[in-house]
């Protein structure tokens, strides 16, 4: 029998940049046991940017991603479905294209798998609801997303959680031995927390004077950010990075003493789905603050990996940040244990568990 085959439907896909589009591009490739073809957007640069070809990637040319976007990939999907033979299930990765993805599905008398994350739940009322009536099972990011997912109408029977996972780096290496705190993330979400770290930065200093803090990531944000910092008189205890290359963010990741994103709870009950950066950080050996709310409480292991505390709070940030700046032995056996969780999380081992749930579907479908 010829392996499954998976439409996948996705606004986000590589060469653009994002949680969500690493976590579509890393599923789709390390698929062993299927293959998938993705219908995504038009988007600079082309599928060689990721140094790989493993799978079919259908590109469609000026979409708006509003309702038409929905409509357009759909359509998308009929030379796969008329070039080669109709695939075996419907991957829809995000809530917005859950009302066509349902109706492909029913056309195709296949079964639809969708993907919810986190702070897009509360904005896809439509979406969700096509997916709590037509998807066979709906993936969660997080026991935080699966709750999201629940009170949005998705059915908790019909929801499996399969957390995000991590690219390893070869090895990590010793804990840098200075002061120095790290964030990465785009500045274009508020809840990430850049403005209490700031913040915090004023009580880190007067207990740890030699302190820095590195900002990787560029947005909208930035010059709120960076008037901030010289309001509040840390401006020249901060760099602002902006976006760098995988390479230069590694490398300020590997001067860093401490990784620290107090995400928190955004206006509409959304936030942090997971944090593929806490992991990230970990794999490298950092130890982690993080805000105890969200999809952060399953990234990070709080007291074993890192710390977790009030992300509202500048000054609990403060004391987590301080505490392991002075304790270097505790550092390190959280960035230690931190590597270790995050080796449970390598792609491969994610991977595997999506790959068991797309052909148990399927197998089910089979079987009906």
């Amino acid at each position: 029998m010829s392996e499954p085959r998976v439409l996948v439907a996705t606004p986000d896909f590589p060469p653009a940049v994002g949680g969500i589009q690493e976590l579509t591009f890393q599923i789709t490739t390390h698929l062993r046991r299927m293959s998938a073809t993705v219908v995504t957007p038009a988007s600079r640069g082309t599928w060689r940017d990721r140094g790989t070809e493993a799978q079919h990637v259908i590109r469609v040319g000026h979409v708006w991603l509003g309702r038409g976007a929905s409509v357009a990939l759909t359509l998308a999907a009929f030379p796969f479905i008329a070039m080669w033979k109709r695939p075996e299930l419907v991957l829809c990765a995000h809530p917005l294209l859950a009302p066509s993805a349902a109706l492909a599905a029913r056309m195709l008398r296949v079964p639809l798998v969708g993907v919810v994350y986190g702070k897009e739940i509360p904005h896809r009322s439509r979406g969700m609801r096509a997916l709590g009536r037509g998807a066979d099972q709906v993936v969660a990011i997080s026991t935080y997303t699966a709750e999201l997912a629940a009170a949005a109408g998705v059915p908790r029977a019909k929801t499996t959680v399969i957390p995000v996972g991590v690219t390893l780096p070869p090895a990590a290496g010793p804990l840098a031995g200075g002061s120095r705190v790290v964030v990465v993330a785009r500045l274009v979400d508020a809840y990430k927390g850049h403005d209490v770290l700031l913040k915090a930065l004023v009580p880190v200093l007067a207990a740890v004077p030699d302190a820095h803090l590195d900002i990787v990531g560029d947005g909208p944000l930035a010059p709120g950010l960076r008037s901030l910092a010289v309001s509040l008189g840390v401006s020249h205890h901060v760099t602002f990075h902006g976006q760098l290359s995988d390479a230069g963010r590694d490398a300020v990741l590997d001067a860093a003493s401490v990784f620290a994103m107090p995400s928190r709870l955004d206006e509409h009950g959304g936030g942090e789905g997971f944090g593929i950066v806490y992991l990230e950080a970990g794999a490298r050996g950092l130890p982690v603050v993080a805000g105890n709310v969200g999809g952060a409480t399953d990234a990070v292991v709080h007291g074993e990996t890192g710390l977790l505390v009030d992300p509202t709070d500048p000054d609990a940030v403060a004391g987590a940040i301080v505490a392991l700046l002075t304790d270097k032995d505790r550092a390190r056996s959280m960035g230690e244990a931190g590597r270790r969780w995050a080796e449970r999380h390598a792609w491969p081992t994610i991977t595997a568990r999506w790959e068991d749930l797309l052909l148990e579907v399927i197998d089910a479908h089979r079987r009906s």
